[in-house]
Order: structure tokens, then C-alpha cells, then sequence
């Protein structure tokens, strides 16, 4: 169930993104993320958001945390 609920989070957080909403979608994002904490495709996709909106430093620690749940994984 909880899993669920954080796919609809992530979910709703891409179509914020999508739609220019930036800050929004980051809120999202974290919901998600407080759900599931190894959520890499949301910890991914806030990091991009966070690129958007300037702030480097944040995004590169979602993308360290996509690099530590999935050391071969391409998307970060």
C-alpha cells in the first residue's frame, strides 16, 4: 500500500514538473521520497527539478543518492 501511495506522489510530481510548476513538483517529490526513502527514480527526478530552479548543490546530492541505491545505474 505505502508503495502505491508513494508512486502516486511521484506520479503527481511529474506532472507538476511537466507543467513548469517546479516548486510544487519538488514537494511532491519529497512525499514520495518520505515514503520511500530508495525511491531512485524520485530522488532522480528532484535532483532535475532542483537543476532547474538553480540550486546545484541539492540536486547533486539526489543524484549521490541515486549513485548509492543503484552504483550501476546510468541515471544520475
Amino acid at each position: 500500500m505505502a508503495i502505491k501511495e508513494a508512486e502516486m506522489f511521484y506520479k503527481q510530481a511529474m506532472s507538476f514538473l511537466e507543467q513548469g510548476k517546479v516548486d510544487k513538483s519538488i514537494e511532491f517529490f519529497d512525499s514520495a521520497l518520505e515514503i520511500d526513502k530508495e525511491y531512485v527514480s524520485a530522488w532522480n527526478d528532484k535532483g532535475v527539478a532542483l537543476m532547474e530552479l538553480g540550486k546545484y548543490q541539492d540536486a547533486l546530492n539526489c543524484f549521490e543518492h541515486v549513485v548509492r541505491l543503484e552504483p550501476g545505474d546510468n541515471m544520475a
